[in-house]
């Protein structure tokens, strides 16, 4: 099967906390910051004091006040923590997503990109998704297999696929509009309910802050 099952990185959060904070919710801040020691990450407040010893394989930012580890060892597992180091959510899953808008993406062994809600509740799941995005402003983009490339569309809360797969590539919504490419590999911008409101013209393209891209 040339199509790669579907990959979730959280060094996306990585990613997120040095380019942008558009994808935080409004309401998170900044209080511990992992560190690593010996292989193993813990965490600090800002203060420099160690408040979760060094003790997982992996481990994101908090947003939502919960952050995702991975368990030591070669079978080491994915989880959530909360900022006492507490483990909230069995670490079971092979790929997880950090939490964005209440909801994080999971795949256990040999299954689907799965949504979860911070109780750890199973809310659905995307059997055909080879791909999938965090949420932003209540939509995910997830992409699934077409021919010799994929195809991206978007999901709401419960599942519902609101935007059917069309897209070579897209961004995230923010100020109500998403970056979206088509096959000849140029970019425009849809709003929330799939409709283009900015034509296929752009080389490339940023996500929409304040009014501006």
């Amino acid at each position: 099967n040339k199509y790669i099952i579907m990959k979730i990185l959280f060094y996306l959060s990585i990613a997120i906390l040095f380019n942008s904070c558009s994808y935080f919710n409004s309401e998170s801040t900044l209080e511990l910051i992992p560190y690593i020691s010996k292989d193993k990450y813990g965490y600090f407040n800002l203060e420099g004091k160690i408040v979760i010893n060094p003790q997982f394989s992996n481990a994101s930012i908090f947003n939502e006040g919960i952050a995702l580890v991975k368990t030591s060892g070669e079978d080491g597992k994915w989880g959530y923590i909360d900022k006492t180091g507490k483990i909230i959510i069995n670490a079971e899953y092979k790929e997880a997503t950090i939490f964005n808008e209440g909801i994080a993406w999971v795949v256990k062994e040999n299954g689907s990109p799965t949504a979860i809600d911070d109780d750890g509740k199973t809310l659905f799941s995307l059997n055909d998704a080879e791909s999938v995005k965090l949420y932003s402003e209540k939509l995910a983009a997830f992409s699934i297999p077409d021919s010799s490339d994929v195809k991206w569309g978007f999901v709401d809360k419960s599942g519902k696929r609101v935007i059917n797969p069309q897209f070579s590539d897209v961004r995230s919504f923010s100020d109500g509009k998403c970056a979206v490419k088509n096959k000849e590999g140029k970019w425009g911008y849809i709003d929330t309910e799939g409709k283009m409101i900015i034509n296929y013209q752009f080389d490339g393209a940023t996500d929409f802050i304040d009014g501006k891209s």
